[in-house]
């Protein structure tokens, strides 16, 4: 099951968006933070006495607004705002807002909030991976052990497993000899500007993977998650824990 107005969930005492926006702002590698909204809650979560409720509610769609230093809010259409949008429409729609500024960088990182565990380090290494091989694209993500991907299957209406042979074959296989497969954590989504207006989409097949492991990958999507994200951000204290091995 859902959250409701999840990226204003605390995790160790500091909502979601507020530990994404915090750590976007203190990394000396990000130019600019662009913090993407419709919501006056997130605003002034993450940004508190800067802009009164009456003058967001008069912004206009699809704006992007000077707040601070470095810190511009970009107000989401109502159609890029709902739960099912996906997130490159609001991407989208905030180049196209920039992109008479010649002045904004060619190169856009996208900070899910969901995503509570970074580290300063890996972002670096990201970012000097990127820019030292000259990728257009890089996302970050993690080795889907278990359960494995190819042991999933679907059910009938009356709960019995569906079952085909392949699949059969897969289920009763040791996880050492099927493929290895990706997911993405949601953590870093680093590309070109061109290659996102090119293919509308911050992946390609041209994208590179920035590869993590370990609890640091954990993607919040429902209330378990939530409560293990707080039990792990109370356990372990020290950052070096949720940094990432490569």
């Amino acid at each position: 099951m859902g959250i409701t107005s999840k990226n204003l969930q605390p995790v160790g005492g500091v909502s979601l968006v507020k530990r994404t926006f915090e750590f976007a702002k203190n990394a000396e590698s990000i130019e600019r933070v662009v913090l993407s909204t419709d919501s006056y809650e997130i605003l002034t979560e993450c940004v508190p006495g800067q802009i009164s409720r009456s003058e967001f509610l008069d912004l206009p769609q699809g704006s992007v607004t000077h707040i601070s230093q470095r810190v511009y809010l970009h107000i989401r259409r109502s159609q890029d705002a709902d739960p099912k949008s996906k997130t490159i429409t609001a991407v989208l729609d905030f180049l196209a807002a920039v992109q008479r500024e010649n002045d904004w960088s060619s190169e856009l990182l996208l900070l899910q909030p969901t995503s509570p565990f970074r580290s300063n380090s890996e972002l670096k290494e990201m970012i000097n991976t990127y820019l030292d091989k000259h990728y257009v694209s890089m996302v970050s993500g993690k080795l889907s052990e278990s359960p494995h991907p190819e042991k999933s299957f679907e059910l009938y209406p009356d709960s019995r497993i569906r079952v085909t042979p392949e699949i059969l074959e897969k289920l009763e296989s040791p996880r050492q000899i099927l493929k290895e497969l990706y997911v993405f954590d949601g953590a870093y989504y680093l590309s070109s500007v061109n290659h996102i207006e090119k293919n509308k989409s911050l992946i390609s097949e041209k994208t590179q993977l920035f590869s993590r492991s370990g609890w640091c990958t954990l993607n919040i999507d429902n209330r378990e998650d939530l409560e293990l994200a707080n039990y792990l951000a109370e356990k372990f204290q020290s950052k070096r824990f949720f940094s990432a091995p490569h």
